[in-house]
C-alpha cells in the first residue's frame, strides 16, 4: 500500500496539461447539446432510449477518453516549443474516431455492468425498505412531474414514510459514491492499458484500494467542485448569463477531474 501523498504533485500539473489543451472542453459541451437534443422531444425514458443514450455516452467517452490519453502522450516531453504544443493540441480532435473505433465496445459494456450493478443494488434496497403506507411506488412518476408535485407529495405522506425515503435515499447515495470510487479508473484502465471491462473494474478497485489516501483526494476534489459548482448555481439564480458561467466552470470541473485520473493513472500509480 501506498503511503506517499502526490495530490500536490497532480494539482498543478493537471492545471498546466489543462490550460494548454482546452480543446477537451469542446467535445464535453457537444456531447452534452447532443443528448438534450436526443432526450427534448422524449416524454420519458423508454427502453429503446435508454439503450441509445448508453450508446451514445459510450461512443463519446471512447473518442473523448482517448483524446486524454494521447494528450499525456504528447506531454512526455516538456521541451517543445509553445507552437508545437499548440500543434499537438489541435490534433487530439484526430484522436476522437480511432478511440470510438477501437475502445467503443468495452466502454458499452462496461457502462452496462456499473449501471446494472447499481440497478441491482437499488432493487435489494427498495425490495427490503420500499414498503411504504402513505403511496405506492408504482404511482410515483406519474405523481412527481413538476416541483410544486413534489412538495405537495412530500407534505402529504406520513412521518415514518418521509423517514424511510431519506433512509434509502441515504443508503442508495453511499453505495453509488463508494462504487463510484472504487471505480473511479475503470475507464482509464481501457483506454490506457485495453483492458477487458471486467478486468478494468478489477484493476480499479486494487488501484484504489492499493493508494487509499492520494485516490480519495482525487475522488473528494471532485465531489467538492461539484457541491461547489452546485451552490454557485443556486446563489446566481436562473438567468441565462449565470447558467453559462456555471455550465463552464462545471465542464472545466469534468476535464480537469478527468485529466487528473488520467494523470494519476499513467504517472503515479
Amino acid at each position: 500500500m501506498k503511503t506517499q501523498i502526490v495530490i500536490h504533485k497532480l494539482i498543478p500539473r493537471t492545471f498546466n496539461i489543462v490550460k494548454v489543451n482546452q480543446v477537451l472542453i469542446m467535445p464535453f459541451l457537444m456531447f452534452l447539446l447532443l443528448v438534450v437534443v436526443v432526450l427534448s422531444p422524449v416524454g420519458g425514458i423508454n427502453p429503446f432510449i435508454l439503450v441509445a443514450v448508453i450508446a451514445l455516452k459510450s461512443v463519446f467517452l471512447s473518442g473523448w477518453l482517448n483524446m486524454f490519453h494521447m494528450c499525456l502522450e504528447n506531454t512526455n516531453n516538456d521541451n517543445i516549443s509553445d507552437e508545437q504544443k499548440t500543434i499537438n493540441s489541435l490534433n487530439l480532435y484526430k484522436e476522437f474516431f480511432p478511440g470510438v473505433g477501437k475502445y467503443f465496445q468495452k466502454i458499452f459494456w462496461g457502462v452496462l455492468i456499473f449501471l446494472l450493478a447499481v440497478n441491482i443494488v437499488e432493487s435489494v434496497i427498495f425490495h427490503f425498505l420500499g414498503n411504504f403506507k402513505s403511496f405506492s411506488l408504482e404511482n410515483l412518476p406519474q405523481t412527481l412531474g413538476t416541483k410544486a408535485d413534489f412538495v405537495a407529495f412530500w407534505n402529504k405522506i406520513s412521518h415514518v414514510d418521509k423517514i424511510k425515503i431519506i433512509k434509502i435515499a441515504a443508503i442508495d447515495m453511499s453505495f453509488i459514491g463508494l462504487f463510484s470510487y472504487l471505480t473511479m479508473f475503470w475507464t482509464q484502465s481501457i483506454v490506457a492499458e485495453d483492458k477487458n471491462p471486467v478486468n478494468a473494474f478489477v484493476l480499479s478497485i486494487k488501484t484504489v484500494l492499493n493508494d487509499p489516501i492520494n485516490t480519495f483526494l482525487i475522488f473528494a476534489f471532485m465531489i467538492i467542485s461539484f457541491i461547489f459548482v452546485f451552490v454557485l448555481n443556486l446563489l446566481l439564480g436562473e438567468n441565462i448569463l449565470s447558467q453559462l458561467l456555471t455550465l463552464m466552470l462545471f465542464a472545466y470541473v469534468i476535464v480537469y477531474y478527468t485529466m487528473m485520473t488520467f494523470l494519476y493513472f499513467e504517472r503515479y500509480r
